[in-house]
């Protein structure tokens, strides 16, 4: 697992992936990547990025860390550094609305398959991103 601040977390090994998620202004959102686990890293030696999209948002690994209203894309094995976070700028409060909405679905129904492909489901606990906060885990 690749930690990326002093976050202080009793279950920070359960989690895949934490972002800090903040409203900045009227329409933008920071995202910034706490955590996350190194199986869902695109390796430098390999061409898995990752890639999985449910609607209208992706998530996958390559290059450096971003986020805008149509992916978030986590940084690749070379890209990792100790201070992750992009801000997008929404055209309106409800496209980030909507956005964050697409994004947390994703969020839950990628590591419900990924759990499911690594033979590790768990029916009981279908909502994989945990809210606290500005915190989101997804477990």
């Amino acid at each position: 697992m690749c930690v990326l601040s002093n976050l202080n977390i009793s279950n920070l090994r359960l989690a895949k992936l934490i972002l800090k998620v903040n409203f900045e202004g009227k329409s933008s959102a920071k995202i910034q990547l706490i955590s996350i686990h190194t199986d869902f890293v695109r390796k430098s030696n390999t061409n898995d990025f990752m890639f999985y999209k449910n609607d209208d948002f992706v998530i996958w690994s390559t290059q450096d860390f971003l986020f805008d209203e149509r992916q978030i894309r986590l940084p690749d094995e070379l890209n990792i550094c100790a201070e992750m976070a992009h801000t997008y700028i929404f055209s309106h409060d409800q496209a980030r609305y909507e956005t964050l909405k697409k994004m947390y679905d994703t969020l839950n129904k990628w590591s419900q398959r990924v759990d499911y492909m690594q033979g590790r489901v768990n029916l009981q606990c279908q909502n994989k991103v945990v809210m606290a906060g500005d915190y989101w885990y997804v477990t």
